[in-house]
């Protein structure tokens, strides 16, 4: 793969290793192995098929990209739906109050005029 990279990916390479040996007291939130696996959809879709930097970096930490297992793929599905319903619930729930709020007008006008 080194031999593939541009300058520019090379020295990115280089910079993110010189940050990871200056840094003490730092845990990497990405990449690592199981982000790189978690998130591998995603990344190879927004990549349009060239290795994007994380995808570089996490091949030179790793070794080759992994293949996203089917229980990351079904979680991440599971985790998608979810929000799914989560979001319908919620606009479920706006309706209903903007109905209640709407009667409460009305009887308060119907009020008004008795």
């Amino acid at each position: 793969l080194l031999d593939g990279l541009s300058e520019g990916q090379l020295k990115m390479l280089v910079r993110s290793f010189q940050e990871f040996g200056r840094a003490n007291n730092f845990i990497r939130l990405h990449p690592t192995r199981l982000s790189v696996e978690r998130y591998a959809p995603i990344v190879s879709a927004r990549a349009k098929g060239w290795r994007s930097p994380s995808q570089i970096l996490a091949w030179a930490l790793f070794g080759p990209t992994p293949v996203p297992s089917e229980a990351g793929r079904r979680a991440l599905e599971q985790r998608e739906q979810q929000q799914q319903r989560e979001r319908e619930q919620r606009e479920q729930r706006r309706d209903e109050l903007r109905q209640q709020r709407e009667q409460q007008q009305k009887a308060q006008q119907r009020d008004a005029k008795i």
